[in-house]
């Protein structure tokens, strides 16, 4: 399916940055889900819906160098590990050859139960499938 780290690019709009042009950390973190959205609508697995949830459960971040207004950004994510029922990526975002931050983001498969909590249930068998081929 991917023989590389799966790739996102976008360009940063005003309303990410603060007020001398500079993307906003929260930002950066919002590229990131962006990124892992698009990898699962392009791999056919819902990132919510259909009982599935998959909410962050661990988060590292460094954050590098800054990010501007108009710059076309690149997010890397590549899936790094597949648990029982988490999966963790490595991201790094780059502008050009400028590396803005890196970090690990672990999420986590989850339904909703009877009780209305979030609870952990193991990655169904045919998305560790679609999974275990995106493995860097």
């Amino acid at each position: 399916m991917f023989a590389a780290p799966f790739i996102y690019e976008r360009k940063i709009a005003f309303s990410d940055t603060d007020m001398a042009g500079i993307v906003h950390f929260s930002s950066l973190l919002d590229y990131v889900e962006e990124a892992e959205h698009s990898l699962f609508f392009q791999i056919g697995i819902p990132p919510i819906g259909a009982g599935s949830l998959w909410p962050r459960r661990r988060l590292e971040v460094d954050f590098l160098a800054p990010a501007r207004f108009g710059e076309q950004v690149r997010i890397e994510l590549p899936l790094v590990r597949i648990g029982n029922s988490s999966l963790t990526f490595d991201f790094r975002i780059s502008n050009g050859e400028t590396l803005c931050c890196r970090g690990k983001w672990v999420i986590c498969h989850s339904q909703i139960g009877a009780d209305g909590k979030i609870h952990a249930e193991r990655i169904p068998a045919d998305y560790l499938a679609i999974f275990e081929k995106l493995l860097v």
